[in-house]
């Protein structure tokens, strides 16, 4: 796609679909167990993939590949791997984290991103970025249980 073509293409739609277009043509998200783009970048292709699944119907054709990246690359920002390291050699959580974390906590009520990364990032400051037991019981399941939730309405 041209980028004067793709920039008409990304106007043309509506919000809550961009998350499909981007995925068409970015995936993959990640290469082997690293981030394929910069941490903010990841960021945002993970709030529009989460509007796009909270507003679309769960068909059986992209909704499932969206869901995977969704819950992979959120789960990878929050709690890091074996080779993300979000946490530096003081057990201070690395600058570039905490300030997606803090977007990240300040986006739109309603969305499972905003729901769990307030506590997080609020018990963290108060830490001095050390330590949050919100952090501690993140997890995949939760995330996935708090997309649910925001597809039924019931975040606030």
């Amino acid at each position: 796609v041209r980028l004067e073509d793709d920039a008409k293409i990304r106007e043309s739609l509506h919000e809550n679909v961009r998350g499909y277009y981007d995925m068409l043509l970015e995936e993959p998200y990640m290469t082997g167990a690293f981030l394929t783009y910069s941490l903010e970048d990841t960021m945002t292709y993970l709030k529009k993939m989460e509007r796009t699944l909270i507003a679309v119907e769960q068909d059986g054709n992209l909704y499932p590949i969206l869901h995977r990246y969704y819950l992979t690359l959120f789960s990878d920002i929050v709690k890091g791997s074996t080779y993300t390291e979000i946490v530096d050699e003081k057990g201070i959580v690395k600058e570039e984290y905490q300030q997606v974390w803090k977007q990240l906590a300040a986006g739109e009520d309603g969305f499972p991103t905003t729901f769990m990364m307030q506590p997080i990032v609020e018990e963290m400051e108060a830490t001095g970025w050390r330590n949050s037991s919100s952090w501690e019981a993140f997890n995949y399941k939760e995330v996935e249980d708090m997309l649910i939730m925001a597809q039924n309405g019931m975040l606030p």
